[in-house]
């Protein structure tokens, strides 16, 4: 089984892990002979990003390829794959790392033997034999986030002789029937647990963290990755951001009306649920559009506004187009008026853009389906009003800056739709914070089935 040492760990959670290294050597993609190969070190810098450094005393310092290899590449071309390297490195631990598609800088005098070779990192990967019989995976997302806490850490010490214990309240613990997570609140971040007995889905790591996209409101990106399966390890470690993007949106249900994190449970679950089985090799569709709502709100507010408009387009597009179907009389009519389209004498041309336009009458409309929407108790007609006018602002340019008042307010309303759709998509039932409302109160979806005050999640 591979893994780091503590002390290792504790580097990493503070942000200044170094790995010095015996061997590393740098082979360009496409070629089985490395360019570089030395000593060297894999080195965190500012506590989010991982960096190498080789030392290729071998180098022949004779050739120019290190010099003019981009001169022979035109502006606006795509760099050849070949231009790019894969590193596999073997530190003092015997843990033997690889990182690939990596662009690198080589420090080196013509004429003289050696080189210095340094570059970025994105991932960098050490895998090893299988623990037992459990799927067990271990993540560390850095930043300030805020979750709910139903358990505690127990620390017992002895000091001369003496033993005393302390507790800390910093764990939440929750039960899906797929896995079973810890999340422990850390000074620099969350560290999850998540153990199964029975193998989880390719890439369920991934569908973790867009899971907490969703009800922790950030963009959050693990930073390292530990995963025990029966057959293999294997350990990643990933640059990101110090800290994740703040966005200017709430979360769908504040910590504050659920500290012992039953709603929370219950957000993360559903929408687990409904991305587990997705094994693209990427994000979720509607976690995607979920992640550009969040980046955008991390901008400014006119970016918000759009991405918002184009968010709520694309969900009822995508699974309200039932709701968006047109009555049986819009289709009569729509065939009617193709028929006597079809009787019209003029320019072929012409005819087919009205034949498109009619067309268009009888396929699926967001304007549609929002109405529905509405009349069926899913959203509210205030829903429906501020994605219309924003929609059609924020599209079409006409956003203004002299009332950032009511452009917040249109923003507030449409990403309370956004996260309302986003209930009905992943079948959510249950308490979330009406951030459109002064007090902030705890509503409840569906709407309409209002929970008493007694009902409320307590702390």
């Amino acid at each position: 089984m591979i893994d780091l040492t503590d002390t290792e760990y504790d580097a990493l959670r503070a942000g200044n892990l170094r790995m010095d290294c015996r061997r590393m050597a740098l082979t360009a993609r496409g070629s089985a002979t490395p360019t570089y190969d030395g000593a060297g070190a894999i080195i965190q810098r500012d506590h989010s990003r991982f960096d190498f450094e080789l030392y290729d005393s071998t180098f022949d310092g004779s050739s120019t390829e290190p010099f003019d290899r981009y001169s022979k590449i035109q502006a606006g071309q795509w760099i050849p794959e070949d231009y790019f390297y894969n590193l596999d490195a073997t530190d003092f631990h015997g843990r033997t790392w690889r990182a690939e598609w990596l662009d690198v800088n080589s420090s080196m005098s013509f004429g003289a033997a050696g080189a210095v070779v340094r570059g970025a990192i994105r991932n960098l990967v050490a895998e090893g034999d299988g623990k037992g019989t459990k799927h067990y995976y271990i993540l560390h997302l850095p930043g300030t986030l805020d979750i709910p806490i139903n358990e505690r850490t127990t620390t017992a010490t002895v000091a001369a002789g003496r033993q005393s214990s302390g507790a800390s309240f910093n764990l939440w613990v929750h039960e899906t029937p797929l896995a079973r997570f810890l999340f422990r609140k850390t000074d620099n971040g969350i560290e999850i647990e998540i153990a199964s007995d029975e193998p989880l889905p390719p890439g369920f790591d991934t569908r973790v963290e867009e899971a907490l996209w969703f009800v922790l409101g950030r963009p959050v990106q693990w930073r390292f990755l530990r995963e025990w399966r029966q057959d293999r390890s294997r350990l990643v470690l990933r640059s990101t951001p110090a800290e994740p993007l703040k966005p200017r949106v709430n979360p769908p249900h504040s910590v504050h009306h659920d500290r012992r994190g039953e709603a929370f449970g219950q957000m993360f679950g559903a929408y687990l649920r409904k991305v587990q089985d997705y094994h693209e090799e990427k994000c979720h569709p509607l976690s995607a559009t979920i992640r550009s709502v969040l980046r955008s709100s991390a901008s400014i507010i006119q970016d918000e506004s759009l991405a918002l408009g184009v968010a709520v387009e694309s969900l009822l597009r995508e699974y309200f187009a039932a709701a968006g179907e047109p009555d049986a009389d819009s289709v009569a009519a729509a065939d009617a008026a193709m028929a006597h389209l079809d009787s019209w004498s003029g320019p072929e041309a012409i005819r087919q853009r009205i034949h498109t336009c009619i067309g268009h009458i009888k396929g699926a409309n967001p304007r549609t389906a929002i109405r529905t929407l509405v009349s069926n108790g899913t959203i509210l007609d205030r829903h429906r009003d501020a994605w219309e006018e924003l929609r059609n602002t924020a599209t079409h340019g006409l956003v203004s800056d002299d009332d950032v008042h009511h452009l917040v307010e249109l923003c507030d309303t449409v990403h309370q739709l956004f996260v309302l759709l986003v209930f009905a998509i992943v079948d959510y039932t249950g308490p979330f914070t009406d951030y459109c409302t002064p007090g902030y109160p705890c509503s409840h979806f569906p709407l309409g089935a209002g929970l008493e005050s007694n009902d409320l999640p307590g702390p």
